[in-house]
């Protein structure tokens, strides 16, 4: 077994193209757009011009058998004001000594730039890919879930990560998407909320993004991994979903004249994105013409001046209004970190993120 650092073009079009080797029999899995790997994993991204990186890999008898990268975002800090060191683009075959060589090799980096923890999987923060199902192998994928072995959470934790923060999905049919507004409404009927509903442009609206950019700090400092990114980052992170969103599909939550959150929804492409087999180059080319039956209830987000009022429950209400007035017959509530629904509905989905102390 040998651990190296990716140092040149050959290293890196292996680091890529290495889970391909893992998947080659999950037929549910959806290829990650290679061109946005590449710009992800090099100095040509947004995210580059401020952070650091370093990629590795392990060959085991002749062959590569995992990778792993570790990585520096300074904007990234932990409740004493540390930064925290990240260990991401995780993939590896189900062998424990070569996912902890992988994880030492990281780590020990990690330490050489003055880090004292680190969170994974995580590919930069919570703006980026982070995060393992350890719930729902058996449920069939949608668009950019976290998707990965079940034998992964395992190794992880042999290598000393413990859990640190959960979110959960909820899957019903158009039946209960219709009972679940139902039940909101007679919440907002009873409290109304105070926010007002304005839905934005969709498609890669210059001004849809640059007004979700603006409340982006203010709804999401705090959340685990989250760290804030300037404009052009976000529009090279975001763009490629909003472009997917049909009319209706994203909303602003206006609260005294300003925003006061956000929230969008998707229909679930993840079959044409599966067809691209990785290749960005027809991306969209399905719309007004695919017409899947599924859509996903994805983000949501107040300020905290809105969070304890029934602009929440509104957020999921309008959600909801999505999936009933687009007639799908089924949704999935995604990454959900409050058990929004757990009193009702029994999370299909989990997802876990994970960190250690490392020492310096």
């Amino acid at each position: 077994m040998k651990i190296s650092p990716v140092v040149d073009r050959d290293g890196l079009a292996e680091f890529v193209e290495f889970p391909r080797t893992i998947y080659a029999d999950d037929p549910s899995w959806v290829p990650p757009l290679r061109e946005q790997v590449y710009r992800e994993l090099t100095d040509h991204s947004a995210f580059a011009r401020y952070a650091r990186k370093q990629l590795f890999v392990c060959e085991d008898e002749g062959r590569i058998a995992g990778r792993i990268a570790a990585l520096v975002n300074p904007r990234l800090v932990s409740g004493t004001g540390d930064v925290m060191g990240q260990l991401g683009y995780f993939e590896c075959v189900n062998d424990a000594s070569i996912a902890s060589a992988l994880v030492d090799a990281g780590i020990d980096w990690l330490r050489a730039q003055h880090v004292k923890h680190v969170i994974g999987p995580m590919n930069g923060g919570a703006h980026r890919a982070h995060r393992l199902m350890t719930r729902g192998f058996d449920r069939p994928p949608y668009l950019f879930e976290p998707r990965n072995p079940a034998y992964y959470p395992r190794l992880f934790e042999r290598c000393g990560f413990v859990p640190v923060g959960r979110w959960y999905g909820y899957e019903m049919n158009r039946h209960g998407a219709i009972k679940q507004l139902a039940r909101l409404e007679r919440i907002l009927g009873r409290r109304p909320a105070p926010v007002r509903i304005e839905e934005l442009q969709t498609g890669q609206s210059q001004e849809t993004m640059v007004r979700v950019h603006r409340v982006l700090d203010r709804c999401w400092a705090g959340h685990v991994g989250y760290a804030s990114l300037d404009l052009d980052e976000f529009v090279e992170v975001f763009g490629g979903a909003l472009s997917i969103m049909g009319p209706g599909q994203v909303a602003a939550f206006v609260q005294d004249g300003e925003d006061a959150g956000f929230a969008f929804v998707y229909p679930d492409y993840v079959d044409d994105v599966r067809a691209l087999d990785g290749s960005a180059g027809k991306w969209g080319h399905w719309l007004g013409t695919s017409r899947p039956n599924r859509i996903v209830l994805s983000t949501a987000a107040l300020v905290p001046a809105a969070r304890h009022s029934t602009a929440a429950t509104a957020q999921v209400a309008w959600a909801f209004r999505q999936a009933v007035s687009g007639e799908f017959d089924e949704c999935v509530l995604s990454l959900v970190i409050e058990g929004f629904l757990s009193r009702i509905e029994e999370p299909t989905r989990e997802h876990t993120l994970y960190a250690r102390a490392i020492g310096a």
